[in-house]
């Protein structure tokens, strides 16, 4: 918070929405979420509660850009496709100077999580034909 409050807000004057997933809250979240919140009430604009599977009710199976396209890259320099799928977890580490994408996209019947919602809203993640 304290770096998105200097490098982002500082800047851009955007609030942040702060963001219970279903799949990975847990009742003991609610303390520390309210304390963020307090102490930094003037950067949050609202905090929901989201399950991230509705937006892919209607499938199965999904073609995926994690890995390939899309890559989470975290302050150790870990490079991840998706974080929640094992075969797509390790990309390498921008801070090693590695990198290693999947070649192909990968078919995924777990569309459920924050990153699907985001690369689904984006327009890079298709259904998946059913007969492929």
């Amino acid at each position: 918070m304290r770096f998105y409050d200097h490098h982002v807000f500082q800047e851009t004057g955007m609030r942040i929405t702060l963001i219970r997933d279903v799949l990975n809250w847990e009742s003991r979240f609610e303390e520390r979420l309210e304390s963020l919140r307090n102490k930094f009430d003037y950067l949050v604009a609202e905090t929901r509660h989201v399950d991230f599977s509705q937006m892919f009710k209607m499938t199965d199976e999904v073609i995926c850009p994690a890995g390939k396209a899309f890559f989470r890259v975290w302050n150790d320099g870990r490079i991840e496709g998706c974080p929640y799928i094992g075969e797509l977890s390790d990309c390498g580490n921008a801070k090693a100077r590695t990198f290693a994408p999947r070649e192909t996209f990968f078919r995924c019947s777990q569309p459920k999580y924050c990153d699907c919602n985001l690369i689904g809203r984006l327009g890079k993640m298709q259904l998946a034909a059913a007969d492929s």
